[in-house]
């Protein structure tokens, strides 16, 4: 986001809406008010699991 904002891509709150295709909707919710960001919204677990990584 803060990324986004430094471009000028996006202001202070962003919406993402992703996962319908799947059957798992999620609807996120990015709002920053000064340097501090807040996440809020819905979500659907899709899977769990552990990271294997080598070494």
């Amino acid at each position: 986001m803060a990324g986004l904002r430094s471009r000028d891509v996006v202001g202070d709150q962003l919406a993402i809406v992703q996962g319908h295709a799947l059957g798992r909707p999620s609807h996120i919710r990015v709002t920053v008010t000064g340097d501090t960001p807040r996440i809020t919204g819905r979500a659907t677990l899709a899977a769990t699991g552990e990271p294997n990584l080598p070494g």
